[in-house]
């Protein structure tokens, strides 16, 4: 075992090969991940640029429903970026070996950590007991349960070792931990991103709203991320017999995490709570939209019913900035991008979601 292999000749493939050598990106093997990793570092923000004082005085005159539909969603998202956050570390790293995926999920995780320090920051800064928020979220068994899978991936995965354990077993928990972080990222936030912008439209909690810009296009991104490694594996000869192996389960994963997504929807408009301008109907209409997106893009069948159009389409203003001019005296500026890249993506293009 050595943290620099200076000895390195296999090609460099994403998993299971030789040690890592040196970080260097002269010559990628896969240019497409460089290009990402240098895209999400050119997205560069700080947890702290979002003034949350308006949310915080206006919290205390806020309907209970609109608090406990906002508190929920954020609990969720709080579980989730702690999960995700350190799946590139603690899960993929010891089964990398190409030196420019490492790159990409350094600045991958980066960012998700960069999410929950934005999600601490809103707590700190907007709720009257911020610890008793954090106490709720870890006993919300609902926020989990939605999650439960996933750890269960990474948890199985994060067990197993490159060096002991039978090489196809390791290739298949690494295709199904992939799909789990890309179920996760292309469908699993989107509930709360609606109830969130939902609440933005009528100009409730626009703090919350400002954050989750950001990060809903960091999680687009990263959507990207696992969609072109999904590619990569899916070209390489040595892989097609573990993913034929495994479309049934990478099946199961989707269609679980799509099914959660609903539940959770119908659970935030159950007790009464109501949102204006969106509803249990339509949040699950939104999310059948997204998921059918999610599916397409890796090539797998769609075995429910959705809408051919985004069927909450004010949305999109808030999930890409592009479409939306405001006055940069009226609002926060969250479209800007520091130190930015250009460089083409060639056929990732953008998901239409």
């Amino acid at each position: 075992m050595t943290v620099l292999n200076l000895n390195k000749n296999d090609g460099n493939p994403l998993f299971l090969g030789s040690q890592l050598g040196l970080q260097e990106y002269t010559d990628p093997v896969y240019p497409q991940l460089e290009e990402l990793a240098l895209l999400q570092r050119s997205q560069f923000w700080t947890e702290t640029e979002i003034d949350m004082s308006k949310d915080a005085i206006q919290w205390k005159g806020l309907d209970e429903d609109i608090q406990d539909i906002s508190i929920l969603n954020l609990s969720w998202q709080i579980m989730a970026d702690s999960i995700v956050g350190r799946s590139p570390f603690t899960v993929l790293l010891p089964f990398i070996t190409n030196p420019e995926y490492e790159g990409m999920m350094v600045q991958w995780g980066y960012f998700e950590n960069l999410h929950s320090r934005a999600y601490s920051n809103i707590v700190r800064n907007t709720f009257p007991e911020p610890q008793e928020i954090i106490n709720e979220v870890k006993r919300n068994e609902k926020a989990f349960g939605r999650l439960e899978l996933i750890v269960d991936l990474f948890n199985g995965l994060s067990t197993m070792d490159p060096v002991y354990h039978d090489r196809e077993e390791l290739k298949c928990s690494l295709y199904k931990t992939i799909i789990a972080i890309y179920a996760l990222e292309s469908m699993q936030f989107y509930c709360s991103f609606a109830c969130t912008f939902a609440l933005a439209e009528q100009d409730i909690l626009n703090g919350f709203a400002d954050n989750l810009k950001l990060i809903a296009k960091d999680e687009a991104l990263h959507t990207r991320m696992s969609l072109e490694v999904l590619n990569i594996l899916k070209a390489d000869p040595e892989w097609q017999e573990t993913i034929e192996a495994e479309q049934e389960n990478a099946m199961f994963i989707l269609t679980h995490v799509m099914e959660k997504e609903r539940e959770w929807s119908k659970y935030l408009f159950s007790e009464g709570r109501q949102v204006m301008g969106l509803n249990a109907h339509l949040l699950d209409e939104y999310l059948c939209y997204v998921s059918a997106n999610s599916f397409k893009a890796i090539g797998f069948e769609i075995n429910f019913e959705y809408p051919e159009r985004n069927p909450i389409p004010w949305i999109d203003k808030y999930l890409d900035p592009s479409k939306v001019q405001v006055a940069p005296q009226e609002r926060q500026i969250t479209n800007y991008r520091i130190g930015s890249t250009d460089g083409d993506l060639g056929d990732l293009g953008d998901l239409d979601w």
